[in-house]
């Protein structure tokens, strides 16, 4: 992993501000069509200014400012070397951080990671900058060049042709000319000098795929990046970059099908689009399927999606998590994808349930009538069954599973919460609670079994346990186990409609995986215990005023934010992963 390591420091750009000109390089385009092809690595951006302005602008960005948890910190010692050091670069620079960071990487940039030119050797790389505007490449080197004899001769300075040059001792290279920077290794900082004064046919874009996928608008910010990981995996001699084998059980059931492409593919190619409206993340990890082992295509199934999310959402929704999976090979080829370390703990977690589900054979009797999504959802609660909210207001949760065998399945699923209910009523006098009733209702031509109590609680702030009167139904195939009668009946309303439309959408996307977060819900759930929050504080030595400051800068922050989506999809050639999101 040397090579990898020694990555990080291959881009010499200790005047990363300079640039370098030249007649008949394209104003607009991909970068990257001036670099030399083989590179192992590189990223490309484009109007990284729009995404500067919007953070500098942002509602969000300047409640943090303005806080009074961020005040405590800039009168703090690290604050006060943080202040100190900006006022010095600003003053050398003669622009403010916000002006500098735009006119100098606002525009467009490429940077790349070559392969060592000689056996044993480090990586090589070579940034390339567009700057802003044709006056910021001479204000730059009018402001740092007198910086130069402070080296102690360690950079040579020098002109040639009208460019400024400096030389690191390692033989490093920057050039400054007018708007243009090209920094890095020798040998391919002369080359990319050649290919901006003289264009030729072969590049790194056509070899490597790293083009844009398609000039940005003034308002967005494009960035992209492309690694071979065939040709890294050949340089360190070894036949995979991830071990097959995890040593976290739920890491590898979120996570290891995308791990095994990404440990055995040919090439990593990511786009980033930054828009006014939100952001979008797109990573494909390219591979032949054919070389994915069985254990591992257990965590490559995938569900149609037949709407823009494979479960649709319920009211006050916090989160939700979907996984596709085929849940009986996944359990029986554990060996073959968890190290041995972990594996007693399925033996743990058997025996434990066993406690709940007396003669039961977890893999035989219980997974094998689990069939593709498995789904956890979360969400606030209204609390219809209470007089008033309990004293500390949790979310609702429900896990929703598809079944093979819809009735059978039930009967397996409800024997579980029965006896985990019985249970629990023998602690109901500790939680100061009545004990548990089973009854059940009709609700959209679905029965709903639930807990209630004898006797409505009373009481000013009830305990948290009061969150929860736990609820199943049956909806098609889908069986949904409850913390609440709320949350289950609009999982019912949910499932109704996507059944509705399943039969009338096409479906042209494979899901694997997803996840979404609503963050304003978060911010409502953190306003409903506001005082709880700030009581914790308080305990934690901080005063009332900075605790509730400290809420409330945690509340702006989380309204600020648009819903988060994480996805992956199957595809013919390897596997894609989507992130979108927003904020203010």
């Amino acid at each position: 992993m040397n090579f990898v390591r020694s990555a990080r420091v291959a881009v010499w750009v200790g005047f990363a501000s300079l640039a370098w000109s030249a007649a008949g390089f394209a104003e607009e385009g991909s970068l990257s069509d001036r670099l030399p092809p083989g590179a192992i690595a590189v990223a490309e951006w484009a109007n990284a200014e729009a995404l500067i302005e919007r953070v500098q602008s942002s509602p969000m960005f300047k409640a943090a400012y303005d806080s009074e948890p961020y005040r405590k910190w800039a009168e703090s010692g690290d604050g006060r070397k943080f202040r100190g050091g900006r006022a010095v670069l600003e003053g050398q620079l003669g622009l403010n951080l916000w002006e500098a960071s735009k006119r100098v990487f606002g525009d467009r940039g490429v940077l790349a990671v070559y392969p060592p030119s000689e056996p044993g050797g480090k990586p090589e790389g070579v940034l390339l900058l567009r700057l802003a505007d044709d006056t910021i490449g001479g204000h730059l080197k009018s402001r740092l060049e007198s910086l130069v004899p402070l080296a102690n001769d360690k950079i040579k300075s020098e002109t040639i042709d009208g460019a400024w040059l400096l030389t690191a001792p390692d033989g490093n290279r920057t050039w400054l000319k007018d708007r243009w920077v090209v920094g890095g290794t020798s040998r391919i900082v002369d080359d990319v000098r050649r290919r901006l004064v003289e264009p030729v046919s072969d590049s790194l874009a056509k070899t490597l795929g790293a083009k844009l996928p398609g000039a940005p608008t003034k308002s967005d910010t494009a960035l992209n990046l492309a690694v071979d990981t065939g040709r890294i995996r050949e340089l360190l001699g070894q036949s995979r970059m991830i071990p097959a084998k995890l040593d976290n059980p739920l890491a590898s059931l979120l996570f290891g099908g995308l791990s095994e492409y990404a440990a055995i593919g040919n090439d990593v190619l990511a786009s980033l689009q930054i828009r006014p409206e939100g952001y979008e993340l797109k990573v494909r990890l390219d591979g032949d399927s054919g070389k994915i082992d069985a254990a591992h295509k257990t965590l490559l199934t995938s569900q149609p999606l037949v709407q823009t999310e494979l479960l649709p959402t319920v009211p006050r929704r916090l989160a939700t998590v979907t996984l596709v999976r085929d849940w009986p090979a996944w359990y029986r080829q554990r060996d073959a994808l968890l190290e041995a370390k972990v594996l007693p703990e399925f033996d743990k977690f058997e025996t434990g349930l066993a406690t709940f589900l007396p003669g039961k054979d977890f893999s035989q009797d219980i997974l094998s009538l689990m069939s593709g999504p498995l789904t956890l959802v979360f969400a606030g609660q209204t609390y219809p069954h209470l007089p008033q909210p309990p004293g500390l207001q949790l979310p609702a949760g429900a896990l929703v599973v598809s079944l093979t065998d819809a009735q059978r399945g039930a009967d397996v699923f409800n024997l579980f919460i029965q006896t985990l209910t019985s249970l629990t009523n023998l602690e109901a006098a500790k939680q100061m609670r009545q004990p548990w009733l089973t009854s059940a209702e009709t609700y959209k031509g679905v029965t709903i079994t639930y807990a209630r109590y004898l006797e409505i609680p009373k009481g000013q702030a009830l305990p948290a346990i009061f969150n929860a009167q736990p609820a199943s139904a049956v909806v098609g195939t889908q069986y949904i186990a409850a913390s609440s009668v709320e949350l289950c009946k609009d999982l019912i309303d949910a499932l109704q409609s996507t059944q509705k439309t399943a039969t009338t959408t096409a479906a042209t996307v494979q899901r694997n995986f997803e996840l979404i977060l609503a963050p304003e819900t978060a911010a409502q759930l953190v306003n409903a215990n506001h005082a709880l929050v700030e009581a914790r504080s308080v305990q934690e030595g901080k005063s009332a005023e900075q605790s509730k400051a400290e809420r409330e800068l945690l509340e702006n922050v989380l309204r600020a934010q648009q819903p988060l989506r994480l996805s992956t999809d199957v595809t013919p050639t390897g596997l894609t992963l989507t992130l979108q999101g927003g904020w203010q």
